[in-house]
């Protein structure tokens, strides 16, 4: 079938207005080209208000702007065509566009197998124009939000709707009697939410086989009817229901010699003008109580009791309404949804719910399955479950798990069994879902343990038995097998009851040998009586006793390393130094590798000791880990429903769990509970669970997501979008914009009405509707304020100059600056004062008055530089000449310079030549000057420091004398008065020189008492050397003057030498002839004539220094040389620092 199409051109923005009720409507032809038409009328009015858009780009609901060469979206993906958007979404999923589509050569689904679409189809045209040519589909469509020109075909025959909600569609005009502009040959037909159908062409309603046809105009919509020839498979149902609309006085009939039906007026005459045909008052708009008790599953397909009551009658089915039953059987447990339609008086249709509740059942019995006992393992298997009122199968019909509360064997163990329905058939309702059992679980075999051992030949040794006796167990008898004879006696039992010990032959023949030891382990609470078999070596070394504690950890996905065991390796009770090692580096990390361990020790000392090894009993906890449900909801009637999922808290790393999640049967609104479940004990993991909710709400609009208001909106002459789209639940979000805060009228309310243009401020009224509009969410406001165009930056810079200006006006300096600077303030403020200044006047204005006070400040600036260089000109022009300059004349040089540098680039350059030449020759004579005078002040301090270093060396050269008093001895020296402090310095012969031991700050004291070397007690049997250096302190630094003369005293306990107690000269003053000799006499009394004087490896008996040698020597042996006339003195040092000084006259 080929559609006529005529082109239009019309206006972008103009309203086509509708008249509805005996006026003609235009023809599909002259309102095709409709880019994106709305359908409005106030309530009790037949005004249609139809506008479109041009090709301004949209805000989607989410915070991002679709491009307009993106046409159409699905789900997140982008297409540039709105028919390959279509033929991509999958069933149900929504088509949104995002631009118009004038392709009237283009006929979606008639390129698809069978020549039509096979899926559920819902377009959001998204205030947006589509034209297509014909539009083929063989299941539901949906239309909203827009318009859609095309003709529209679908020939199931069998259950599909088709729904306007918000939205227009134009059919083509029929261009024979043969040709339909709609051929819906499908069971019903949904116009609501302010829809409006346009048929310009003939059409076809209700197939051969599908259901009753229902045709449905809500309050809010209406169907235009031009000229069209209306036929149908069920005639009598087609036109009884579409009939109901017509105004009063039409009606449908054949014309003679025709085969479809027209519509005649009161007067039995064809109408060939538009009818509009809407919703009537005489007819019940809503169904009565409806009414469907819930039944039991039974396991049989049931009939619902349908109620439908109209006060105290009850209605009949066939004569005042019809049932349509869901799809498949209604037999399981679940809600199935019937659809009420009225007939006669009784219009609109509505969903009635039936609800086959789950047969409520209770354990009566259980059977456990018995076992032997497995370590940490508390799982027990339960074979079979009986229930009252059903006969259900394990793992197809309920899971079931049994928990003991413990690991252990024993008999009639108590088990706590678990039931979890998975057939949604059956609940237990008010029963318990648990119940208890016993179980005989069993000793469990124990393999042959194997140990082992080992001394020394001729020694003890002990085997460490412990970790090898599980619980409540204990040692027989000991059986020994010894064909090399390499024991010695019979091993025992050790009184604890848990070492073999044994001892070995004395004969080291033996080495190498073994010998084998039985003992028998009987009582074991989970484990039947078995054998450790313990192998004894004799070693040619010393084999140390081993001891390693059990070791016990929560799994954590790290291994057991060998230094978190507790453990010695011992010889009697010496400990032995050694390496420690697991036997077989196992990876000890997982709770399966909990048992018996064996660590070797390898001794350092290989030559004495032997290796040896020994066992702990490691255990490694599950750790705990909490699966728990996350809870869902969605509203009644969501299919699929959503997935049950679960978190997992408490793993390791990687690592998983495996467990189910299920849910409480039912569909109805309401909570049900979310189950997860699987084994307690997984692997490294103890594993708990705990429930979540499952919700399941009713049907209703929800404003999910408020608008926010856009701030900061300025008027710019065109339309603003006023609010970010909110988001509705089960519904769709309307808007509607006020000036004053008081809701609108519902007719007003738009999916798209939330801009405006002009400044003001301005109320956005929203709220969710449903498919009913009575449904609807309760309208609230969102306020939004467009300011008038702003003046603030102009103000502001107008202020901005006029404080400039008053900055500056009152100097005559700068009064032609001021002058236009005034001008340009005073042409500002009237555009500022202008009310109908536009954007670009305003914008104009405020360049102007910014480049004015640019111009101004450039001014001031130029009279700004010329003063402060003429000032720093004259400021040079004082300097004195470069021969006349001085050290004193700095400050004024200096302040020139800096003077000079503070100026600008432009000032700088205001400056000439010759007065920085000025400038510079000042400096360079001031650098020479200042040479000059740092040259004569190093001089005037070295020498300064030469005669200080004289006079303090003389002074230590006077004397230094230790004196020694118990622990401690006293220090004493003359006093130098060019020193600023001095350093002590005491240390043991022969050892490195370290910091002082004393230090003297100031020059207040020349002696101290030395109590300790080195931080520590003095040693008294050692040699001691003592010495002084005075010090002064220049430029913050220590600078020595001298050094005195070591000392070197024997400590009080020192049993070989001892210190001098006095020193003496046979003469003191001495008289010599330049280059002639004498020899100065000297004798030292000791303290304890019974010790010896230290000998001269340490310092000579006598030490001598002259005080100016210039004038006479004195060489080691005390021989003095005259060198020139004059007087000296030479000072005489015993070794423990007594001086004495004899004074030389030179001749």
């Amino acid at each position: 079938m080929k559609a006529k199409f005529l082109k239009k051109a019309l206006a972008v923005e103009m309203a086509l207005i509708l008249v509805l009720a005996g006026v003609p409507v235009k023809p599909f032809s002259q309102i095709f080209n409709m880019a994106a038409i709305t359908a409005e009328a106030a309530e009790g009015q037949n005004n249609y208000t139809i506008t479109w858009k041009n090709g301004t780009e949209y805000k989607d609901t989410g915070e991002n702007t679709i491009s307009q060469k993106t046409v159409a979206t699905v789900g997140d993906k982008e297409f540039d065509s709105l028919k390959a958007a279509i033929d991509a979404a999958q069933g149900d999923e929504t088509v949104v566009v995002y631009a118009d589509v004038d392709e009237p050569d283009t006929n979606p689904g008639q390129d698809q197998t069978w020549g039509c679409y096979s899926k559920n189809i819902e377009i959001d045209l998204n205030g947006h124009t589509v034209t297509f040519g014909t539009f083929a589909t063989n299941y539901s469509f949906t239309i909203k939000n827009g318009t859609l020109n095309c003709a529209l075909n679908n020939i199931s025959n069998y259950y599909a709707t088709l729904t306007l909600d918000n939205a227009v569609l134009n059919t083509p005009e029929a261009e024979d009697e043969y040709s339909q502009g709609i051929s819906w040959m499908a069971d019903c037909v949904e116009i609501k939410n302010k829809s409006v159908m346009v048929l310009n062409g003939n059409a076809y309603f209700n197939g051969w086989y599908s259901e009753a046809f229902d045709f449905y105009i809500d309050e809010t919509s209406s169907v235009i009817m031009n000229n069209v020839m209306l036929s149908a498979s069920d005639e009598e149902i087609v036109i009884a229901e579409i009939g109901r609309y017509l105004p009063t006085g039409y009606s449908f009939a054949k014309p003679e010699d025709e085969y479809s039906y027209r519509i005649f007026n009161d007067k039995g005459e064809v109408v060939s003008d538009p009818v509009t045909l809407r919703h009537n008052d005489e007819y019940t708009s809503n169904l009565p109580d409806i009414t469907i008790p819930s039944q039991v599953w039974t396991g049989s397909e049931l009939t619902p009791e349908i109620i439908v009551m109209d006060g105290n009658t009850k209605l009949t089915e066939g004569t005042d309404y019809r049932v349509k039953a869901p799809l498949g059987a209604v037999q399981d447990a679940g809600d199935y949804n019937y659809i009420i339609t009225g007939k006669g008086k009784y219009i609109g249709k509505t969903t009635a719910t039936f609800t086959i509740k789950p047969k409520p059942i209770s354990i009566t019995g259980v059977t456990a399955t018995e076992r032997n006992y497995v370590y940490q393992d508390t799982s027990v298997e339960i074979s079979a479950v009986t229930f009252e009122g059903a006969v259900l199968t394990k793992e197809i019909d309920y899971i079931v798990t049994g928990e003991m509360d413990d690991d252990k064997a024993g008999y009639n163990k108590k088990v706590t069994v678990t039931v979890i329905l998975t057939n949604s058939n059956y609940t237990f309702g008010t029963n318990d879902d648990t119940t208890t059992t016993t179980v005989n679980i069993g000793k469990n075999d124990h393999s042959e343990v194997t140990a082992s051992g080992a001394a020394k030949y001729g020694a003890d040794g002990t085997v460490d038995l412990l970790s090898f006796i599980e619980a409540s167990g204990s040692l027989g008898a000991v059986s020994v097998s010894d064909a090399y004879n390499i024991l010695y006696g019979t091993p025992t039992i050790e009184d604890d009851g848990k070492k073999l010990k044994f001892k070995c032959a004395d004969n080291s023949g033996n080495v190498g040998k073994t010998a084998i030891v039985t003992i028998p382990v009987t009582g074991a609470a989970n484990y039947k009586n078995y054998n450790i078999v313990v192998t004894l070596a004799v070693e040619d070394k010393i084999v140390p006793t081993l001891a390693v504690s059990d070791f016990t950890k929560t799994y954590d996905g790290s291994p057991v390393t060998i230094g978190e065991l507790t453990k010695t390796a011992k010889d009697g009770n010496s400990d032995i130094d050694g390496t420690w090692t697991f036997e077989g580096t196992p990876e000890l990390k997982n709770v399966s590798d909990s048992g018996v361990i064996t660590v070797k020790f390898t001794p350092t000392d290989t030559t004495n000791y032997g290796s040896a090894t020994t066992t702990f009993t490691l255990t490694i906890n599950r750790k705990a880990v909490t699966v728990k449900a996350d809870n869902k909801s969605m509203v009644v009637g969501t299919t699929p429903e959503p997935g049950l999922t679960a978190t997992v808290s408490g793993t390791v790393g990687s690592d998983t769990v495996n467990y189910t999640v299920t849910r409480e049967a039912g569909t109805a609104v309401g909570t049900y509970t979310i189950t997860p479940s699987g084994n307690a004990e997984q692997g490294n993991y103890a594993v708990s669970y705990e429930t979540g909710v499952f919700t399941i709400t009713e049907d209703v609009p929800v404003v999910k997501k408020a608008p926010k208001a856009i701030t900061g909106l300025v008027c710019n002459g065109k339309a603003q979008v006023l609010v970010e789209p909110g988001e509705a639940e089960n519904g769709t979000m309307y808007y509607a914009v006020t000036t004053m805060n008081t809701a609108p009228e519902d007719n007003l309310y738009t999916t798209m009405n939330y801009a405006a243009t002009n400044a003001g401020t301005y109320f956005v009224w929203y709220k969710a509707v449903g498919d009913k509009a009575s449904t609807g969410t309760k309208p609230a406001c969102v306020e939004v304020t467009i300011q008038p165009i702003d003046k603030t930056d102009l103000n502001e810079a107008i202020a901005d100059a006029k404080t400039y200006y008053n900055s500056i006006k009152d100097e005559t300096i700068y009064s032609e600056v001021a002058s236009a600077l005034k001008t340009a303030i005073d042409s500002a403020k009237l555009t500022a004062a202008d009310d109908n200044a536009d954007e670009t006047a305003v914008n104009s204005s405020k360049a102007a008055i910014l480049q004015a006070k640019a111009d101004a400040e450039a001014g001031k600036k130029e009279v700004d530089d010329v003063i402060a260089a003429d000032k720093v000109a004259d400021a040079i022009s004082k300097l004195p000449a470069g021969d006349q300059v001085a050290v004193s004349d700095k400050a004024a040089i200096e302040t020139a310079r800096e003077a000079y540098k503070d100026l600008t680039e432009d000032q700088k350059k205001k400056v000439s030549g010759d007065v920085l030449k000025k400038l510079t020759d000042a400096e360079n004579a001031l650098e020479e000057a200042a040479r000059m005078s740092a040259e004569n002040e190093t001089a005037k301090r070295a020498s300064e420091l030469e005669a200080a270093k004289k006079e303090a060396q003389a002074a230590m050269n006077e004397q230094v004398t230790v004196i020694q008093k118990g622990s401690k001895f006293t220090v004493k020296w003359k006093k130098s008065t060019s020193a600023d402090g001095y350093d002590v310095y005491a240390r043991y012969s022969g050892k490195k020189a370290g910091g002082p031991a004393k230090t003297i700050a100031k020059n207040t004291t020349t002696k101290t008492t030395i109590t300790k070397i080195n931080g520590r007690k003095i040693d008294q049997k050692k040699i001691i050397l003592v010495y002084v250096v005075p010090y002064k302190i220049i430029d913050g630094k220590k600078v020595a003057l001298g050094e005195s003369t070591a000392a070197y005293l024997a400590g009080a306990k020192n049993t070989k030498f001892s210190n001098v107690k006095k020193l003496t000269l046979n003469q003191s003053r001495y008289t010599v002839t330049v280059g002639n000799t004498s020899k100065i006499k000297a004798k030292v009394t000791l303290v304890d004539k019974n010790k010896k004087h230290l000998p001269k490896k340490y310092a000579a008996r006598f030490r001598y220094k002259s005080s100016d040698e210039s004038i006479a020597t004195v060489d080691g042996n005390g021989k003095i040389k005259g060198i020139r006339q004059g007087t000296c003195t030479i000072y005489v040092y015993s070794v423990n620092g007594l001086a004495k000084k004899a004074t030389v006259l030179v001749k």
